[in-house]
């Protein structure tokens, strides 16, 4: 007869050897797992404390670069309309602005133990023209020979800063815009905009249409002039501001290689200037070395710098392109 005493011994003690490994491994995850947490914890205080600690300098960075791009377009508008003469002198001006710029934010810094930077030697600009109306009158093509109907600007992929400064007076009072009113056409051989400036009573009102032959749709916007009679129509930046300030959500139209005209420019006056990308030889539509009423300068559509902000817990580095008065993306 077999002894079988043995072999259950010898199972029992399998089955207790085994208990005990998994015991001792359970006991090792455990371990782990707590160790895992405690170091994850750990991680999410340091950050969390990073954060807290810097928080102060953080917005002081973004808050930086928000008053480096506004600086930086000052230098861009104001250069723009100094007679440098060609394309070479308005970057020099430009990149000289903005190193001025960034000797007076260094120092204004340093006193708090931050060092900053506006690289001018880094600049990168954009060829342009701005064309502008040099004094007060109709918005017509005179070289002698009146045009009331002419084309300012050709094949433009990029405007900003579009702006007219209406006489109020000066502009016609109709029911009838389509016929007898001042406008700004958008044509980029497919499609075509329409923005007109006409009054209705004692409000100046820019309306738009898609049809020249068609009257405009409800008024975009409408404001009473402010007390010296004139209005400020932001083509760009789709306001209208007289004596109070209006929105013109959905005036500029959404084109490229686009040409723009005035039509009836008997019907308005005052003075006007935009920015377009790209030399003047190649956006200009009209005889820029007639004297028309109307002339075109080299100038800086957009400058791009880089920016650096770095404090004792905060390291800020960021490149901005600054293009002022251009529409909203």
């Amino acid at each position: 007869m077999a002894d079988v005493t043995t072999a259950r011994r010898d199972a029992g003690g399998d089955r207790r050897d085994r208990a005990q490994f998994f015991a001792v491994a359970g006991l090792t995850l455990a371990i782990v797992f707590v160790v895992l947490v405690l170091l994850l914890n750990t991680a999410i205080f340091t950050q969390n404390l990073a954060t807290r600690s810097a928080g102060s300098d953080g917005g002081e960075a973004i808050e930086f670069r928000a008053t480096v791009v506004d600086a930086v377009g000052e230098v861009v508008e104001a250069e723009n309309r100094r007679p440098h003469g060609d394309y070479a002198g308005v970057d020099d001006a430009v990149e000289a602005g903005i190193g001025e710029i960034d000797n007076r934010t260094s120092a204004r810094f340093a006193g708090r133990g931050v060092a900053v930077g506006v690289e001018n030697g880094s600049v990168a600009t954009t060829a342009g023209t701005l064309v502008y109306q040099d004094e007060d009158g109709e918005f017509v093509y005179d070289d002698g020979e009146e045009e009331t109907d002419w084309t300012l600007v050709e094949d433009a992929d990029e405007t900003r800063a579009f702006t007219l400064d209406f006489d109020a007076d000066d502009l016609s009072e109709t029911s009838a815009p389509e016929d007898d009113a001042f406008r700004v056409a958008f044509d980029d051989g497919g499609d075509e905009r329409y923005v007109y400036a006409y009054r209705d009573g004692d409000d100046v009102v820019v309306a738009a249409a898609d049809d020249p032959d068609a009257p405009p749709g409800d008024p975009v916007c409408a404001v009473e002039p402010n007390g010296d009679g004139a209005v400020t129509l932001d083509l760009t930046g789709e306001r209208l501001v007289g004596a109070d300030d209006a929105d013109c959500d959905g005036l500029w139209p959404s084109m490229s290689g686009y040409d723009v005209r005035y039509e009836r420019g008997d019907e308005a006056a005052g003075r006007y200037e935009l920015t377009v990308a790209g030399e003047e030889g190649d956006r200009v539509a009209f005889d820029d070395e007639a004297d028309a009423g109307v002339d075109a300068v080299p100038a800086a559509y957009d400058a791009t710098v880089p920016v650096r902000y770095e404090s004792a817990d905060v390291r800020f580095e960021t490149t901005v392109r600054v293009a002022p008065g251009e529409p909203d993306a």
